[in-house]
C-alpha cells in the first residue's frame, strides 16, 4: 500500500514507524492513525458533511446550522495562500509528474474531481428553497443572519443524519454533571476577590512538585471534564492574549463568565474561568473568557472571534444566556451583552469604560486605561442595552464606581446596592454564602430586587460588612455612637 500526502509525497514509513505501533490498551488506534486537516474552502466543507451518494441527502435545518457553526468555530483562522506562491506551484508540479507516472491513479483522481465538481449543483437541485438561499449565501461568503432554518423535512426523504452536536453527547451529560455534593457554596467561587492593587503582579506559580523539583501543574476542571468524557463536547480557542473555554451541558442555559483582575495573576495554565465549579454543579453550559493581561479585553483577535461566534448563531441555540463578571469582567459581562440580544447580565462592581473621552474622573487602573478605547464594545453602558435585563451590584459609598453605574440608564438597568461592601461586592456575596444563590436567581428569571436584598441581609455578620458598618461610624465624628456599635458587636456569637 502507497500512503501519499497532498504534496503526492510518500509518507508510508512514517505510518508504519507510528501509526500500526499503538498500544493494545489504546483501542481503536491500533492499525493506523488518520490526520484531518481543515478545509479551507466553504464549499469542500459543507459538501463532506453532506454525503457522497449518486443520490445526495435533504439537507435538515439542524445538520446545516451545526455544519456552519462548526465552519466558524473551527476553521477560524485561515491565511490566502494565493495561486502564485513558491510553494503553491512546487506542490502543483510535484503533484502533476506524480499522476503522469501513475496513470490509473491520474484516471482516478481526474473522476473524483469532476464528480465533485458537480456535487453542489446535485446537492441544491431538491433542497427546499430556503435551505438553498442559506446554502448559497454560506458557499459564497455573504451573511447568513436573518435567515431562518425552520423549513420542513419530507416524510420517507434521505436526509442528513442529526448533526454530531457537542451538546447531545449523551457522555457530556453523564460526565459533565457530577453527583450532588455538600460542599459549601463559598467553594463554588475561586478567585472573587478583585483588588485594585498589584494587578500587573506575574501570575502565580503552581504550590506542588515532583520529587525531582520540577512544578507539577494539574489540569484545570474544564479540561478533565473534557477530556474524561470520551468524545468533544466543547472547545478551547487560543490567542495571545486571551482565550475561550466552552463546555457544553445543556441548551437551556448558557453563561459566559470572564476574567477580573485575580483571574490575571493566576497560573495560565491551572486557572478555570470565574464560576466553573457552580455552573457544573447546575449542569449548564459555560463559555469561559479568559485574560492573560489586564487590559480589559480591548483586543481586536478577541473582539473578531466572538463576533465570528455571533455570527455563526452559536448564542441563539440556547434558550437563555446570561453573561456576568466583577470589576473588569463586569465591564466584560456588560460591553458584550450585544453579542446575545435578550440575554442577562450580572456585572458586580462593575466599569462601563475607562475611555478617557466617557470615564477620564477614573484613574484607577493605569493599564487598563492604556488599552485601545476605540472600536467596538468601548462603552458598556450603550452595550448592554441590547440586554433584556442587566443587574447591578455596587457600593453606593464607593464615588467611582457609583457613576460607573450611574452611567447605565437604560429601562432594562436594576441596581443593587450594597453598602458596606466596598468595591467587593462579589467577594462579600460570597463570603456570606449567597452568590450562588444570586447567579441562579438572576439565570432562571427569578431576580427581583426585593429578593437581592434579601439575600444581601445574610451579610450583615461578616467581618468585612461591620468593618464597613464601624468606618462609617467614626467617620461621623460620633464617640459615643462608636462605642455603643463596639459593644453591640461584641455580643454577636462569632
Amino acid at each position: 500500500m502507497t500512503w501519499l500526502n497532498g504534496a503526492a509525497e510518500d509518507v508510508a514509513d512514517r505510518y508504519l514507524q507510528k501509526g500500526w505501533m499503538t498500544m493494545p490498551d489504546q483501542p481503536g488506534l491500533g492499525l493506523a492513525h488518520v490526520i484531518a486537516f481543515m478545509a479551507q474552502d466553504r464549499e469542500t466543507f459543507l459538501l463532506r458533511r453532506t454525503g457522497a451518494g449518486k443520490t445526495l441527502p435533504f439537507v435538515t435545518p439542524d445538520h446545516l446550522r451545526m455544519t456552519i457553526q462548526q465552519y466558524q468555530r473551527l476553521n477560524f483562522t485561515m491565511a490566502d495562500t494565493g495561486p502564485d506562491q513558491a510553494f503553491v506551484q512546487a506542490h502543483r508540479a510535484r503533484r502533476a509528474e506524480f499522476l503522469a507516472s501513475h496513470p490509473k491513479v491520474a484516471a482516478r483522481h481526474a473522476a473524483v474531481v469532476t464528480e465533485f465538481a458537480g456535487r453542489l449543483d446535485r446537492l441544491l437541485a431538491h433542497q427546499d428553497p430556503q435551505a438553498a438561499r442559506i446554502i448559497t449565501a454560506f458557499v459564497e461568503g455573504r451573511p447568513i443572519q436573518g435567515l431562518a432554518f425552520d423549513w420542513s423535512v419530507p416524510f420517507g426523504v434521505a436526509a442528513t443524519p442529526p448533526a454530531l452536536s457537542e451538546m447531545d453527547s449523551a457522555w457530556a451529560e453523564r460526565l459533565s454533571r457530577p453527583a450532588e455534593e455538600d460542599a459549601p457554596p463559598e467553594e463554588d467561587w475561586d478567585d472573587t476577590d478583585d483588588d485594585t492593587q498589584g494587578h500587573d503582579a506575574a501570575p502565580q506559580q503552581p504550590g506542588t512538585a515532583t520529587p525531582d523539583g520540577a512544578p507539577q501543574i494539574a489540569a484545570p476542571a474544564w479540561l478533565s471534564d473534557l477530556r474524561l468524557s470520551g468524545q468533544a463536547h466543547g472547545f478551547y480557542h487560543s490567542m495571545p492574549n486571551y482565550a475561550c473555554t466552552y463546555v457544553a451541558r445543556s441548551r437551556e442555559h448558557l453563561l459566559v463568565s470572564f476574567d477580573n483582575l485575580a483571574s490575571v495573576r493566576e497560573h495560565p495554565v491551572t486557572r478555570e474561568p470565574w464560576g466553573y465549579k457552580f455552573i457544573r454543579k447546575e449542569g449548564w453550559s459555560h463559555m469561559g473568557i479568559l485574560s492573560y493581561v489586564p487590559g480589559w479585553f480591548r483586543d481586536a483577535a478577541l473582539h473578531r472571534y466572538l463576533m465570528s461566534l455571533r455570527d455563526s448563531g452559536f448564542f441563539e441555540q440556547f434558550d437563555q444566556v446570561t453573561l456576568f463578571g466583577t470589576s473588569m469582567g463586569g465591564y466584560g459581562a456588560a460591553a458584550f451583552a450585544s453579542l446575545a440580544p435578550g440575554c442577562r447580565v450580572a456585572a458586580f462592581s462593575p466599569q462601563s469604560t475607562l475611555s478617557p473621552r466617557l470615564a477620564g474622573w477614573d484613574q484607577r487602573y493605569p493599564t487598563g486605561k492604556r488599552a485601545d478605547w476605540t472600536g467596538p464594545f468601548a462603552d458598556a453602558a450603550a452595550e448592554s442595552r441590547r440586554a433584556s435585563q442587566v443587574w447591578l451590584f455596587y457600593d453606593p459609598a464607593i464615588d467611582h464606581d457609583r457613576r460607573h453605574v450611574q452611567r447605565f440608564d437604560g429601562p432594562n438597568v436594576t441596581r443593587v446596592p450594597l453598602r458596606h461592601a466596598d468595591h467587593k461586592t462579589a467577594l462579600m456575596l460570597r463570603n456570606g454564602r449567597v452568590l450562588s444563590d444570586v447567579m441562579r436567581d438572576i439565570a432562571t428569571g427569578r431576580a427581583t430586587l426585593p429578593r437581592m436584598m434579601q439575600h444581601y441581609r445574610a451579610c450583615r455578620h461578616l467581618p468585612d460588612y461591620l468593618a464597613g458598618v464601624r468606618a462609617r461610624a467614626e467617620r461621623g465624628g460620633d464617640p459615643a455612637r462608636a462605642a455603643r456599635l463596639d459593644r453591640a458587636i461584641a455580643r454577636l456569637a462569632p
